[in-house]
């Protein structure tokens, strides 16, 4: 389903410059790589751990998500 979410963001949008070209495949990079970490790490040691990772990470993804998409256009929609 990730694959495909990518694959569809990226058919329906363009980079408008470098930094989104660049800073998708980072993102993309970086949420393939904690889920790796997700799938081959142990158990949390807390359900504090959890929580806190949790509001870490939106913290960090979801302003990265809109900085990268103010640097994406629509494709079939003028600039």
């Amino acid at each position: 389903m990730f694959a495909a979410g990518v694959w569809l963001y990226c058919q329906t949008t363009y980079a408008r410059d470098r930094i989104g070209r660049y800073a998708l495949a980072a993102y993309v990079g970086v949420l393939l790589a904690v889920y790796a970490l997700d799938r081959l790490g142990g158990a949390p040691p807390s359900v504090n751990a959890i929580a806190w990772s949790g509001i870490a990470l939106i913290v960090v993804f979801i302003p990265w998500a809109w900085w990268l998409d103010r640097h994406r256009g629509l494709r079939g929609r003028a600039a």
